[in-house]
């Protein structure tokens, strides 16, 4: 699985963690859009991470930058971070 598709599916676990702890809707579908948008991305996230360019991407703001840092960093996906 490429790393994008990846990060995807565990931003979209998060959201569906998040809506069984009745957590805020709009974060919510924050996490659900950003999976969504990571799927059709073509360059891979750790390149745009460390170019800085993360956050330039509509609908991917701070909080989700730094929860897909987090991904890349303890959860073992290939990437430098």
């Amino acid at each position: 699985m490429d790393e994008n598709k990846e990060i995807a599916e565990r931003l979209a676990y998060q959201a569906k963690l998040m809506e069984v702890l009745s957590e805020d809707n709009f974060r919510v579908s924050a996490y659900r859009n950003a999976a969504n948008l990571l799927k059709k991305l073509e360059t891979p996230v750790s390149e745009l991470l460390a170019a800085d360019e993360l956050q330039t991407i509509k609908g991917i703001g701070k909080s989700i930058a730094e929860a897909i840092q987090s991904i890349l960093r303890r959860e073992g996906v290939d990437s430098p971070y």
